[in-house]
């Protein structure tokens, strides 16, 4: 097969909006949660401590404040052993959370001798944090169901333990309770708001960016259009004007392409646009930017070169684009010429720069094309390929 041979294929549509229930990237990361579970273990072991302080403990707290504590600090542990397994992390934390509060509710309730006493327990104002944090897990309908299913298990807790229990409840514990199924249902509805208010603001994010990557990307061959190569152009001239260094600048225009489009078809024509822009951007070195401009007429913007290293590297660009391409099983040798100006020898602006290459890159059209030329330099260069006109 001969280098560079190619279909005619449609270029790459830009990336998809994120999905409704798509992950939300709210910085949960592996460090911030090997902070935030020792604290809460530190406060399972605090409770216990006032607990006993007071001389009211009670049997439940006796048993499972510890047994909290101790699982907090593993999964501690886990994710700074596997920082990947965070989101398992905060469905264990979920579950294990979820699973101590509808135990303790369910044994205050059935095991309180006489009335329930009104503040029911302290540890409870700790529940609205377990109905936002479902809402980091990666997928909003999982947290969903979850809240939803604790908040199901809370009164259907109470209940059973109601009918369970010896005794009448109090009034003013049966108002607690009720609060508190209130308020968790209160801090459900809030921390879905703000979950669906952060994925509208994300999708919106996404359309923004993939707007304005369309808007810099040119759509046949995926490179930087004009659009963008002129903000990095001015970007460029900027930054060497206050650091003090230079950049070149190379124009590129393709040799009888014009050939191409009359007797393969246009849809060949692209084909060998897309092909050019493969090797252009293959030779590419860091820091380097190619740019299509417009029909067969390419830039590239070589930062940090002066003109000696300037001519070296639109030498390989040449050098890059020589050679045969198959189209519809018929070789045609493409070559390019090519003009090179260097700020601020050539200008002191993007405009003056690229005025320069251009002008430079048509002295080579005039003297047989396939070749580079400097601004101002009244020769073509000596290494360029005998001529073709393609």
């Amino acid at each position: 097969m001969l280098r560079g041979q190619v279909s005619v294929t449609p270029p790459s549509p830009p990336s998809s909006t994120p999905a409704a229930d798509a992950a939300l990237d709210v910085g949960l990361t592996a460090r911030t949660l090997v902070r935030v579970l020792p604290v809460v273990a530190v406060t399972f072991g605090a409770a216990l401590l006032l607990e006993r302080a007071t001389g009211r403990v009670h049997p439940f707290d006796e048993v499972v404040y510890p047994a909290m504590g101790a699982l907090f600090l593993i999964l501690t542990l886990w994710i700074g052993l596997r920082p990947g397994d965070r989101f398992a992390v905060v469905l264990v934390t979920l579950t294990s959370a979820a699973a101590f509060f509808v135990a303790k509710l369910g044994v205050l309730v059935l095991t309180t001798d006489g009335p329930l006493p009104l503040g029911v327990a302290s540890s409870f104002l700790w529940l609205p944090a377990v109905f936002s944090l479902a809402y980091l897990l990666p997928s909003g309908r999982v947290a969903l169901r979850f809240n939803l299913a604790l908040m199901l298990a809370l009164p259907l807790t109470v209940g059973a333990a109601v009918i369970l229990r010896p005794g009448p409840v109090d009034p003013d514990g049966a108002n607690a309770i009720v609060q508190l199924l209130l308020s968790s249902a209160t801090i459900h509805v809030l921390a879905r708001a703000s979950h669906l208010r952060a994925q509208r603001y994300a999708r919106a994010a996404a359309l923004a960016e993939s707007a304005e990557a369309l808007a810099l990307t040119d759509a046949l061959t995926q490179l930087p259009n004009r659009r963008h190569l002129d903000r990095l152009l001015g970007r460029a001239v900027e930054e060497a004007r206050a650091q003090g260094t230079s950049f070149c600048l190379v124009y590129l225009d393709l040799d009888g392409f014009k050939t191409i489009n009359d007797a393969y078809g246009h849809a060949a024509g692209d084909a060998a646009l897309q092909d050019v822009a493969r090797r252009l951007d293959d030779c590419r070195e860091d820091g380097q930017v190619v740019a299509r401009l417009s029909g067969d007429e390419f830039v590239a913007l070589l930062p940090g070169l002066d003109l000696a290293g300037g001519q070296e590297a639109a030498r390989r660009y040449v050098d890059a684009v020589r050679g045969p391409v198959d189209l519809d099983g018929h070789a045609h040798h493409l070559t390019v010429s090519a003009g090179l100006s260097e700020y601020p020898r050539h200008g002191a602006d993007a405009h003056t720069l690229l005025r320069h290459a251009d002008a430079a890159m048509y002295r080579v059209k005039r003297r047989g094309r396939d070749g580079l030329a400097t601004s101002g330099d009244l020769q073509m260069d000596s290494a360029a390929a005998p001529t073709r006109t393609g």
